[in-house]
């Protein structure tokens, strides 16, 4: 066996959950062990600094040897899969004006990324303490899935969305900058909290960034079990990445 491995998460984590229960390749090669904070959060009432010790109380093994999160992670689908009813764009990082003429209203990069830091304020607190719970395991941080840019398959599976979607489709271009924004909002706590940060596959993503339609689950913004997989092929690459590392590093003290 290749090692353990703790995966905490919302709802991202449930297509990896569904993946290994199936046990497709996996088994023998890792220890693998799921909490789903969805679930945990509705038995307990916690504030953020509270989910490590109870993560820790849930588990089997107090000790993994690679700890993998994915917290929060759908708010850029919350802003983008349908069109606000004030239609917006937001700005490249270094872009200070409006464009002209486009008939949106027009938000700053960085104004948006303030409205990501107080979103995921309480998101950063449980992020730390499930890494502060398991001192002794190596970090990993995964990213969300791109967004689904088939509004037809939106419209068949609205979920949460379905109150909306009369407004129809945001743009794609937007959509892909909400979550390039989230993308490079995690991948600063993942470097702040010494986390290796791990994105969707490639073999997963369409030319211009959003998931594959043979990715999606039957919903507007999970990936299904095969994008599961995928997934969990990518974290033991990366747990294997810093296993050589260590041990590279063991060889030349």
């Amino acid at each position: 066996m290749s090692g353990s491995i703790l995966i905490v998460g919302h709802s991202h984590i449930r297509c990896l959950m569904e993946a290994w229960n199936k046990r497709a390749g996996y088994e023998g090669e890792y220890d693998v062990e799921f909490v789903d904070l969805i679930w945990l959060e509705r038995q307990e009432k916690l504030a953020g600094r509270q989910v490590g010790d109870a993560v820790k109380r849930r588990v089997r093994n107090p000790s993994p040897n690679y700890i993998c999160q994915c917290v929060n992670g759908n708010f850029h689908n919350v802003l983008g899969i349908v069109e606000n009813p004030v239609p917006f764009s937001v700005g490249e990082e270094n872009y200070g004006s409006a464009p002209v003429g486009n008939g949106r209203w027009f938000i700053p990069s960085s104004v948006m990324m303030d409205v990501f830091q107080a979103r995921f304020e309480r998101a950063c607190k449980a992020i730390e303490s499930v890494f502060a719970a398991f001192p002794e395991s190596t970090r990993l941080y995964l990213n969300p899935p791109p967004p689904v840019a088939d509004w037809e398959h939106i419209k068949a599976y609205p979920g949460v969305f379905s109150d909306n979607i009369h407004l129809g489709p945001a743009p794609n271009d937007l959509k892909i900058r909400l979550y390039e924004l989230q993308t490079a909002y995690f991948e600063n706590v993942a470097r702040v909290q010494a986390a290796s940060f791990i994105r969707a596959a490639p073999e997963t993503l369409t030319s211009d960034g959003f998931l594959r339609a043979d990715y999606y689950n039957a919903d507007p913004t999970h990936g299904n079990m095969r994008y599961g997989q995928v997934m969990l092929e990518e974290i033991f690459k990366n747990a294997q990445k810093f296993r050589r590392l260590t041990r590279v590093s063991e060889s030349l003290t």
